[in-house]
């Protein structure tokens, strides 16, 4: 029996499917696919357009066949991870874990972060109160949760680094002749890539705020938005 060909896709709504596995299947690979290897009993690609989507929504929807907790939650982030060059060879020292067969919860993405980022070495290692303003888009249906949030002048802000590995737990990170464990260093590369930084509110337009001092890449998903009372 013939290998079926599967191709990660953006659809019209922006939500990210696998076709084929009960999603409906491609008649041909775009010729600008990434191969991205075996998967089961198919060979995966991932579609230009949707290197270029950032983020994915679990198709849960009625007629719609939603995607397994593995290639939702594991696979098509590192797929978009090495479409977009961002998955780093472990460096001499690091150790690798395997990566699990089940998800323990779900996230929702509240929105999008842009910043002036889009390649991960151009992202500063942590974000600073004089660095370039940025804007967090909050989705339609989480912007009444914004109410009041002008009265803060900082906020914490929780995001999700997609494009980053999730299975390097000793690290040796950048320009550091240390090895470190994960849970030892900022680095985005963790078992869950949630990442929180503290941000100066610039200013606030509808469902889009203004911001300084993120350092993470254009079109990270967001988790969270909680005022800071730091000092």
């Amino acid at each position: 029996m013939p290998r079926r060909r599967l191709a990660v896709v953006l659809d019209c709504n922006g939500r990210l499917l696998v076709a084929g596995d009960g999603l409906p299947e491609l008649d041909d690979i775009p010729a600008d696919a990434i191969p991205l290897g075996a998967f089961g009993d198919a060979d995966l690609f991932l579609t230009a357009t949707a290197t270029m989507a950032g983020r994915w929504v679990d198709p849960a929807a009625p007629g719609e066949a939603p995607l397994s907790g593995l290639v939702r939650d594991v696979v098509l982030p590192l797929a978009l991870a090495r479409a977009g060059g961002s998955v780093d060879d472990p460096r001499p020292g690091e150790v690798v874990a395997p990566l699990p067969d089940r998800i323990d919860a779900g996230l929702v993405f509240i929105g999008l972060i842009r910043t002036p980022w889009t390649r991960r070495g151009d992202c500063p290692s942590h974000g600073a109160p004089d660095g370039p303003a940025c804007r967090i888009e909050v989705d339609p249906p989480w912007v009444a949760g914004l109410a009041g949030i002008e009265r803060h002048r900082q906020l914490q802000v929780l995001y999700w680094m997609h494009l980053a590995r999730r299975d390097v737990l000793v690290q040796r990170p950048k320009g550091d002749g240390r090895i470190l464990g994960a849970f030892t260093v900022r680095s985005p590369i963790r078992p869950n890539p949630v990442a929180s930084s503290i941000v100066d509110l610039v200013g606030v337009e509808g469902s889009v705020l203004h911001v300084r001092g993120l350092d993470c890449l254009d079109r990270t998903p967001l988790i969270d938005i909680k005022p800071h009372y730091g000092p």
